[in-house]
């Protein structure tokens, strides 16, 4: 899965970076449907589970302290540290 996350990741900071820096997850997931439906069907799999992969990839940029901790932020909230 780590391959899958590292295809989200930098769609999630584009999605936060056009979103002002904040966006609930689910913006998030419209702007990289929206915007990058593409990549999620030419990447095999990850079009029938990358909303789960989507959770994933977020907190794995919270533990590279890209993105504040939950705690930081609202619920639902992700933001760009």
């Amino acid at each position: 899965m780590s391959g899958e996350t590292n295809i989200l990741k930098p769609l999630i900071i584009e999605a936060l970076e056009r979103k002002g820096g904040m966006a609930t997850m689910i913006e998030v997931s419209k702007y990289i449907h929206e915007n990058h439906q593409e990549i999620l069907v030419s990447s095999g799999d990850l079009l029938y589970r990358w909303h789960y992969v989507l959770r994933w990839a977020g907190t794995t940029l919270r533990h590279e302290s890209i993105m504040l901790p939950a705690e930081d932020c609202a619920r639902g909230v992700w933001a760009l540290a």
